[in-house]
């Protein structure tokens, strides 16, 4: 068996133990979109990024511990037998984040900025001959944004983000309970199907085809 065959079937192991206590012929599968709710107590400050890097300028910026807004209008469609997600971008090259009361949004965005940026900054060492090396260890590093407007108050954006469509889900409901959620590309289904579950194959086989 090969490590790729290996690391399918440790996948398909690990899911049966997550799921296997959850599907059961009373089980199915559903697109809903969530609405997106702002927290009206935070301070909104809006950044200027390159278009078409939303996401991963997004994806970064939550995970230094930013509370991130990417409002987008996403449209589930099926194209050659599958479920595709089209990404429409209202708001183009601008994210929204929020800070609540007493911190300084503006400082703190920029102050990221340049510690991203310093990190593409080359660094000078010794070797161990003792002759000097320079290691640049991210070349080309992008800047993350290039503007910060703001602050703006939540309801501003809580209404633009009530004017578009919210992100679907799929929801895997027991009866009337929802028990877990996972993206909706994976069930291949758009607005308004529902995908019953008959076995723990039927979510495998979904979650292989992602």
């Amino acid at each position: 068996m090969s490590n790729k065959q290996k690391q399918k079937k440790n996948r398909r192991q690990t899911r049966l133990q997550r799921y296997e206590s959850q599907v059961t012929p009373t089980h199915y599968v559903r697109i809903m979109r969530i609405p997106l709710q702002i927290d009206a107590s935070l301070k909104l400050f809006v950044i200027r990024t390159a278009s078409g890097r939303e996401r991963k300028v997004h994806r970064d910026l939550e995970r230094a511990g930013f509370t991130v807004y990417l409002p987008i209008n996403v449209v589930m469609a099926i194209r050659r037998g599958k479920a595709t997600e089209v990404l429409q971008r209202p708001a183009a090259g601008y994210l929204f984040v929020g800070f609540p009361e007493g911190v300084s949004g503006r400082e703190a965005l920029w102050r990221y900025h340049d510690e991203t940026v310093a990190a593409a900054a080359p660094v000078s060492f010794r070797t161990n001959t003792g002759d000097m090396a320079v290691h640049e260890p991210r070349i080309g590093q992008e800047r993350p944004f290039f503007r910060v407007m703001g602050p703006f108050k939540a309801e501003s954006l809580q209404r633009f983000v009530d004017s578009l469509d919210p992100e679907p889900v799929a929801v895997l409901w027991e009866g009337d309970t929802p028990v877990a959620k996972f993206p909706a590309i994976i069930a291949d289904l758009v607005d308004g199907e529902v995908l019953g579950l008959v076995d723990i194959g039927a979510l495998l086989e979904m979650q292989e085809a992602a």
